[in-house]
């Protein structure tokens, strides 16, 4: 019989803090960026010790305000990452930071994992 786990209780949460800057941020906006940041990071919960979102606007020569978002990774043991991206509202700009965050942490941990293996895997082995 296979019991019903819910992974993402098992998995350490990454705690998230939403600022904004130049701009008003909703409690809307707020409530995406943490689900959405958390959501993206909770796999790699046991290398992200803190999450920094920070939105601002930013004016250019187009007349529409464009939402600029940074975040900031803390991981673990140490080290730290910083990821920015733009869009055309708060939204989007926090989405497309999340998913730059989710691809730089899983080429992170590809990265580690393959240096383990060392010359034991792909193709040094096929020569």
């Amino acid at each position: 019989m296979a019991s019903t786990l819910d992974r993402s209780k098992t998995r350490p949460a990454v705690p998230v803090s939403v600022t904004g800057r130049r701009g008003v941020v909703t409690a809307d906006l707020k409530d995406y960026a943490l689900e959405k940041v958390a959501s993206r990071l909770r796999r790699f919960g046991h290398r992200v010790r803190g999450a920094g979102v920070w939105l601002q606007e930013v004016r250019g020569t187009r007349p529409d305000a464009e939402k600029l978002c940074r975040l900031e990774l803390e991981l673990m043991p140490r080290g730290r990452a910083s990821i920015t991206a733009e869009g055309s509202n708060g939204y989007a700009a926090v989405a497309h930071a999340a998913r730059r965050a989710e691809s730089l942490l899983d080429r992170k941990s590809k990265r580690r994992s393959m240096a383990r293996r060392g010359s034991r895997s792909g193709w040094r082995n096929s020569i």
